[in-house]
């Protein structure tokens, strides 16, 4: 089997009308996604965009899983490492604003990292239609900061913490999380998400910007340079 320097074609979208195949998708994407979430993020926004297929295989979503695994394959000897470093909780927030074209709702992104060690990650299509790309980060920040919030606390059982920061990169929704109010631009925004506004005005988290090209929770398909950028920024290898 050959194999794939990169776990995803670049600007994938698995199409609606395609016609349906019998494989066995729904066993693949499920071993996958045991792999994605035990020890390999590098493969989560992939597993995770192809597992909204399950009930549908295509050829061309078929043939992306198989991908997957022929990353695996070239990646075998890579896993995460774990040192000991600072006690800081550092959350990594992003969003694709739209980029399914089938309902044009956005995918959330986030990666935690203990010191540099990466602890827990996640990619879920958000519940909700965004109007502009800020809202689209402002749910993915909010989602983000519920899981960073979950493991402050559970840091706190074993040792002091220092710093919990969220990083995102867009000051649109930063200033929407920091304003603590609702406009008109931002009311339809389920009320959960206000639920960051809450956390800053305490003081229990700190939310900050960071440049795209330094985000390693990114919603989409990357080049084999990049990917190897965030993997290293990870503290895989």
């Amino acid at each position: 089997m050959q194999k794939s320097g990169t776990p995803m074609e670049l600007n994938f979208q698995a199409e609606q009308n395609q016609e349906d195949i019998k494989v066995p998708y729904r066993q693949l994407i499920g071993s996958l996604l045991y792999v994605a979430t035990i020890t390999r993020p590098d493969i989560i926004f992939p597993v995770s965009y192809l597992s909204r297929t399950l009930d549908k295989p295509t050829q061309a979503t078929w043939k992306a899983a198989k991908r997957i695994v022929r990353y695996l394959m070239a990646t075998k000897d890579i896993g995460l490492i774990y040192t000991v470093s600072s006690n800081n909780l550092i959350s990594y927030s992003d969003s694709d604003w739209a980029r399914d074209k089938i309902n044009r709702k956005s995918t959330s992104g986030n990666i935690v990292l203990h010191g540099s060690n990466a602890v827990s990650w996640f990619f879920k299509k958000q519940g909700c239609v965004s109007l502009s790309t800020a809202e689209a980060e402002y749910v993915a920040a909010a989602a983000s900061i519920q899981d960073l919030v979950h493991l402050k606390e559970i840091n706190k059982d074993f040792s002091s913490f220092e710093d919990t920061t969220l990083l995102v990169d867009n000051k649109s929704a930063i200033c929407m999380a920091k304003t603590f109010e609702n406009s008109k631009r931002s009311k339809h925004i389920d009320i959960r998400t206000h639920y960051i506004e809450d956390l800053l005005a305490k003081d229990i988290i700190k939310i900050d910007y960071i440049e795209g090209c330094r985000n390693i929770a990114d919603t989409k398909p990357l080049y084999k340079d990049m990917l190897n950028k965030f993997m290293k920024l990870s503290n895989m290898g």
